[in-house]
């Protein structure tokens, strides 16, 4: 019903003629979310194209912060439906439209910007691309240190979760790339957890699963073990109804002993 009032909104405004082409955006942008939220793909790429089209009218009335955010939430969505070329195309424009030296939490900002270099890194190592998306990694961990930095001065990171986890995952990519790296990104990614939840979260957990990874790479049995008993504890304390994540931990603990 949100988004049936909200399309008839955004209907009424076009009809109107009316020229207030943010307001008009935004309204494209919530009907996106809404969309977004009930899986309905197909409208949730309508309204993100009206928000890129809107951009292009009269020289543009749509802030670049809205025309990311439209960016990005395509770019997500068609990397949920497999199609990384076109997720990478959208994730780079949104990229080209961030700008750190803007008003605003300058902190908050370059979190936004890390999500989308994760996501740029994801869609170029889907593809092939390894240079380009070590390069994408190598520059987002440029951030994340200084935002650890930060963190560790006192001035508190925007989300420490996210950070650990984007840690974790540039671990796992450099298992196979950067293997000298894997653990001093694991153990990051713990001592950001650690200041901040005392190391209970799903975060912790993926670090300990991805050092596993690492240590089956290196056929180190009993510390692999160690790493998935660990991600295990933290899984059932912060997920406990996650049944297909715990039984996937159980059986990797089996198979290590």
């Amino acid at each position: 019903q949100a988004l049936t009032w909200c399309e008839q909104t955004i209907a009424m405004r076009q009809a109107g003629q009316d020229g207030d082409v943010h307001d008009l955006a935004q309204h494209h942008l919530h009907a996106m979310e809404i969309a977004q939220h009930l899986g309905d793909a197909e409208r949730q790429r309508v309204h993100g194209q009206a928000v890129l089209a809107l951009s292009l009218r009269d020289g543009g009335g749509v802030p670049a912060p809205m025309q990311r955010s439209a960016l990005q939430q395509l770019g997500d969505l068609y990397l949920a439906q497999g199609e990384h070329r076109r997720a990478n195309g959208h994730y780079a424009q949104a990229l080209a439209l961030v700008d750190l030296r803007s008003s605003g939490n300058a902190a908050a900002q370059a979190l936004g910007l890390c999500m989308l270099l994760q996501r740029l890194a994801s869609t170029h190592a889907a593809l092939g691309e390894t240079a380009q998306a070590l390069q994408c990694w190598q520059r987002l961990a440029l951030y994340l240190d200084s935002l650890d930095r930060l963190d560790q001065q006192g001035q508190r990171m925007p989300d420490p979760e996210a950070v650990s986890f984007m840690l974790a995952d540039y671990a796992a990519f450099a298992i196979r790339h950067q293997p000298t790296r894997v653990k001093a990104l694991v153990q990051q990614a713990l001592r950001i957890q650690q200041r901040s939840c005392r190391g209970y979260s799903l975060a912790a957990a993926r670090a300990y699963e991805v050092f596993a990874d690492f240590l089956a790479a290196h056929g180190q049995t009993d510390a692999r073990r160690s790493a998935l008993k660990k991600a295990l504890l933290l899984v059932q304390i912060c997920d406990p109804d996650n049944s297909a994540h715990l039984l996937q931990l159980k059986t990797s603990i089996r198979e290590a002993t």
